[in-house]
């Protein structure tokens, strides 16, 4: 890979290795220097693995932001929190730090950070919290809670380095979350691949090529289409023409179709490009879901990026039809 280091870029940390997998293969990344094993560079950010550790993140980022010098514009943190006294809901999304507190034990550390004005005020604490008289002190200063937040606020502030923190929020309610997390490390990093793609698109003005005059894209489809069409010539380096035609446009536009059904068929052509993983996902999401259909449902499929749902309606005559249509759903949770 050509060295790239002059560059400016944002420092991507993760506190576990598995969070960032999506990253580590998406943006083909290689380590740097000495430091290779925990820190890698790609030509979008470079990405650091701190450990959760407070010492162990202090050291590390101490010593990547000491060894990049003036490279780095900024340290994006990227990672879990645990919802202590989120509303009902609050799990599975990502949410911005306002806020960072520190603790050991029940005793709370004198100096706080406010990073931003809006999000949710958090928590770091020296060791792990187990003891249900912990979470209950803890939830009543913030509501969520980690491991990392602070130290890397820390050396932040002491290295004038901008900080944005981001948490995944993770549930408290099992016995078993660290399990259950470990288990969905894949989907929490494609989420956290697709957020930061995100914010990588608003983070600065875009050029966006607009559409051929024969395709229709109402206001929803518009934005769909800036944002696939954004991320594969940010992420993929893609000019519009190597765009157009991977998409296969040509061809899309030599159907007999109307402009708003080649528009529906670009933009599935761009969110398979743009996102492989979702639309290979949703692709046996969808052929599942057509026994149901077959058995007489109404499926209304939920096609967000942040959410896949099913909406499903039937009419019933009688208990034989009731019957059958529970049936069809039985054998499709067991898909």
């Amino acid at each position: 890979m050509t060295s790239v280091m002059e560059a400016t870029k944002s420092l991507l940390v993760f506190s576990h290795r598995q969070a960032a997998q999506v990253f580590l293969e998406s943006l083909k990344t290689e380590g740097v220097g000495f430091l290779n094993g925990f820190l890698y560079e790609s030509p979008q950010a470079y990405i650091l693995i701190s450990g959760e550790h407070p010492l162990q993140v202090a050291s590390r980022i101490g010593l990547c932001l000491g060894f990049l010098n003036k490279k780095v514009k900024e340290v994006l943190h990227l990672g879990l929190a645990m919802g202590l006294s989120l509303e009902k809901g609050g799990e599975g999304t990502i949410t911005e730090a306002r806020t960072v507190y520190g603790a050991s034990g029940l005793l709370f550390w004198h100096k706080s950070f406010t990073l931003s004005e809006k999000g949710y005020d958090i928590i770091t604490s020296g060791h792990r919290v187990k003891k249900k008289e912990e979470i209950e002190h803890f939830a009543r200063i913030a509501p969520l809670l980690d491991r990392e937040s602070y130290s890397l606020c820390m050396v932040c502030e002491e290295t004038h380095t901008p900080l944005r923190i981001f948490k995944y929020i993770v549930s408290r309610e099992s016995e078993h979350a660290c399990q259950e997390v470990k288990s969905l490390y894949q989907e929490i990093s494609l989420k956290l691949y697709h957020f930061w793609l995100y914010y990588s698109i608003e983070e600065k003005p875009q050029e966006i090529c607009q559409p051929p005059g024969d395709v229709y894209f109402t206001t929803s489809m518009a934005k769909q289409y800036e944002e696939y069409y954004t991320i594969l010539k940010e992420r993929d380096n893609l000019t519009q023409e190597e765009i157009w035609k991977k998409a296969g446009l040509e061809e899309i536009q030599r159907q007999k179709l109307s402009p708003k059904q080649k528009g529906k068929k670009l933009l599935n052509r761009l969110f398979e490009l743009a996102y492989p993983e979702e639309y290979a996902y949703r692709q046996r999401f969808v052929q599942n879901i057509q026994s149901l259909v077959d058995a007489g449902w109404t499926v209304d499929l939920d096609n967000s990026l942040r959410q896949d749902a099913l909406y499903i309606s039937a009419r019933i005559k009688d208990s034989r039809e009731k019957e059958r249509l529970l049936e069809a759903l039985r054998d499709y949770h067991e898909i």
